[in-house]
């Protein structure tokens, strides 16, 4: 179907943080024309999965994938404070053990802001990281906390622009850098909106099966990275 304007200003803030998550370059997609489920079902065999209970998952060397899924499930749980504080903590952790990604960051941070006092760009790349721990954790919430639980914590900013594309008949693409809030913003956008969900393969297997799976619980559809058809 013909794909109607796209939109940028649409925003989604989570009211317990105040951090502003704008949906969704490579996540949502919203489409006012119906999918056949023939269509759907052709698209999801161009994509093959072994199911998550496949014995295939079973082996060894999936078990620490394992746990490292049933500690984000654990965490999702957690009221939104709780999530935090692990996301924070996560954050300051990779600071000190992610020294590559560090190095780079600041030598970034250095190029583009040259006039910033060394303390403060010093500053910036801590909360860079704590944003980059609690971006982490909000995947687990994307994928695993109740809609009940999120929808008191979000307010949207502009939702009035997306109706007005919807309402002339055709679909509209939204579109955002790639933030840290871009999974938590897209997962939001969904409580108020029916989405089709844009993806890349995960390089895991495992990892690839369980976004997978969850992303078709909160959106109509989910696209494959490349599969223009289904745009």
């Amino acid at each position: 179907g013909d794909v109607g304007q796209i939109l940028s200003h649409v925003a989604i803030r989570m009211r317990a943080n105040h951090s502003t998550a704008w949906s969704a370059a490579r996540y949502a997609k919203i489409r006012t024309t119906p999918r056949t489920i023939s269509g759907i079902a052709a698209r999801n065999r161009v994509n093959r999965r072994p199911p998550l209970r496949s014995e295939f998952f079973f082996n060894p060397r999936y078990w620490p994938v394992w746990l490292l899924l049933g500690a984000m499930r654990c965490v999702a749980r957690l009221p939104y404070a709780g999530q935090l504080f692990v996301g924070r903590t996560l954050g300051r952790v990779l600071y000190w053990t992610l020294r590559d990604r560090r190095i780079v960051a600041r030598t970034n941070l250095r190029l583009c802001f040259p006039d910033m006092a060394p303390p403060d760009r010093e500053a910036l790349l801590r909360r860079h990281f704590v944003a980059l721990g609690i971006g982490a954790v909000e995947i687990a919430a994307c994928w695993w906390t109740p809609d009940a639980q999120l929808r008191p914590l979000t307010a949207v900013e502009g939702l009035e622009h997306l109706h007005e594309a919807l309402a002339q008949g055709k679909g509209a693409i939204l579109l955002t850098a790639h933030f840290t809030t871009t999974e938590i913003g897209a997962r939001l956008l969904q409580l108020f909106l029916i989405c089709h969900a844009s993806y890349r393969n995960h390089n895991n297997p495992l990892f690839d099966a369980v976004m997978h799976r969850a992303r078709e619980a909160h959106c109509e559809t989910v696209i494959a990275r490349g599969d223009v058809r289904a745009f």
